[in-house]
């Protein structure tokens, strides 16, 4: 009965059972209720008799026909240890492997599920650049001669990039160093107003641990309803409060995936936050249970965004008060894939690579020596970006995999910028909403294609593995942005992956000698 009590004890769907018995015994859903779970791919891979199959899978290969790497999922900022496996360069199995330290070999659908759009017809795989309002197919070589002239002929402060956080470390951190060492802007942001701050997200002290969540004695969650937006870190939030006896208090203006395994929750009206804080931190009135319940310790912190009207600066409030409990530990709560691989690689209006402020001295001198002189000063982020685009004063935009007119808070603010822009470049699998804008369009490598390294919401750097070749003429980001350097004269240095890799243990404090 391992698949039923999966989906009991451990996700809390309680969704299949058992019907007849003996020969005729048969794994079923309840009358007229789908088995609408998360987290139902789970039940197919500790299966031990086969009775529940994958239709994305089922009689695509044999399990000794299959080819297998290890790797991270990108699909939230968790990244769950995953296995890639294929036939015929071609992913067709995604499979959970048993890393204590993330995800103790459970996925989300999401996560296990997402290899299919590798093999999308509709997927870009070869360069496209538009001509009177349409897009044609070009040769790399054109493509890269376009976009360095075009790029080269605006002042450096005319050029923003946005996104990086889609692919690896290795991708956004010569996303980088082409903006501010080759075209000299500072205005770059891997988050788009969705997020937090950036020395706040990759900063916060003392950081916690997934795995700390093990040995917690009370949870505090203040931020996004986790089983929607960081489906795996639900699950282990949900197994500590289940069956670990943590003490559970979720604070959210609506109801979440947590609520019923709290032991406290605290509605609050949007906007209403800081008063909410303030009471509870005094322990005023009806929070006076709930606070004294958090001076139980160990304590760890899950902060973010409650919804993407919340101000930012409520999660570092909410921290704040958390780092005087009990053996508090703070885990910042952001959802995009490698979000905080990016931020740390500087893809950041504040930030240089490995957590550096701008005003770092030394760590800017360490820098400067291997790049050259880099732009003084904060950047425009995300939204400043959009609307310095929209009145003109910054005229061509660098999109890394990002996809503001569909992830912007403010669509239209996006839309609007990207029709005046005068020049835009998109790095895209697909054609998105904002790709469509773009004047040129180049093919990147997706999951699977790439090598390199990434890092999760805890700080901590996973292996990156490549095993199928990329889609038609795709190509890793790092690759792309090396050559449209040389092109404007500019030199990345960036022969491989293994290359970047080793510049960026090389001037990136917080990732000094990570190999």
């Amino acid at each position: 009965a391992r698949c039923t009590r999966f989906s009991d004890e451990i996700s809390g769907d309680p969704l299949i059972e058992f019907k007849d018995r003996g020969n005729y015994v048969q794994v079923i859903t309840f009358p007229d209720e789908p088995f609408g779970s998360y987290f139902s791919g789970n039940t197919v891979q500790i299966c031990p008799v086969g009775a529940l199959t994958s239709k994305a899978y089922r009689f695509k290969a044999r399990p000794w026909d299959i080819d297998a790497v290890e790797s991270v999922s990108f699909v939230d900022s968790v990244h769950s240890k995953i296995s890639l496996q294929t036939s015929h360069n071609e992913i067709i199995r995604i499979y959970g492997v048993d890393n204590d330290a993330t995800n103790h070999g459970w996925l989300s659908d999401k996560d296990r599920f997402v290899h299919d759009h590798g093999q999308s017809p509709d997927r870009i795989t070869t360069p496209l650049i538009k001509d009177g309002g349409e897009f044609r197919q070009a040769t790399w070589a054109e493509a890269i001669s376009e976009i360095a002239d075009r790029l080269a002929a605006y002042d450096a402060a005319e050029v923003a990039g946005l996104g990086g956080a889609r692919s690896t470390n290795e991708d956004a951190y010569a996303f980088s160093k082409f903006m501010r060492m080759a075209i000299g802007t500072p205005h770059l942001d891997a988050q788009l107003a969705d997020g937090l701050d950036p020395a706040f997200a990759v900063g916060v002290t003392p950081r916690a641990e997934i795995n700390d969540l093990e040995s917690a004695k009370t949870i505090l969650l203040w931020g996004p309803d986790l089983k929607e937006e960081l489906p795996v870190l639900y699950l282990r939030v949900r197994r500590a409060a289940t069956e670990l006896g943590a003490n559970l208090v979720v604070v959210h203006p609506r109801r979440t995936g947590l609520d019923d395994v709290a032991s406290h929750t605290i509605r609050y009206k949007p906007g209403t936050g800081p008063d909410v804080l303030r009471k509870l931190a005094a322990g005023d009135g009806e929070y006076a249970e709930v606070r004294a319940s958090l001076n139980d310790g160990p304590v760890v912190a899950l902060v973010g965004r409650s919804g993407l009207a919340e101000n930012p600066a409520m999660a570092e409030a909410v921290a704040t008060f958390a780092v005087g409990l009990p053996d508090a530990g703070i885990l910042p709560l952001v959802r995009r894939g490698n979000v905080f691989g990016a931020l740390d690689m500087g893809v950041a209006p504040t930030l240089l690579p490995g957590r550096v402020a701008l005003d770092d001295g030394a760590a800017r001198a360490v820098l400067e020596a291997d790049w050259g002189p880099i732009p003084e000063g904060p950047g425009m982020d995300a939204t400043a970006i959009l609307e310095a685009l929209a009145s003109g004063t910054v005229k061509a935009l660098v999109l890394n995999g990002a996809d503001p007119v569909r992830d912007h808070p403010q669509p239209s603010i996006a839309a609007a910028a990207l029709d005046a822009a005068d020049f835009v470049v998109a790095f895209e699998m697909f054609l998105s909403d904002s790709g469509s804008h773009a004047d040129v369009v180049l093919p990147v490598a997706g999951l699977g294609e790439v090598e390199g390294t990434a890092t999760n919401l805890e700080g901590r750097v996973q292996k990156v593995s490549r095993i199928v070749a990329p889609a038609g003429t795709s190509r890793p980001v790092w690759s792309i942005l090396n050559d449209v350097a040389a092109a404007m004269g500019a030199d990345l240095d960036f022969p491989t992956a293994e290359a970047v890799g080793e510049e960026i243990a090389r001037v990136a404090p917080a990732y000094a000698g990570v190999s």
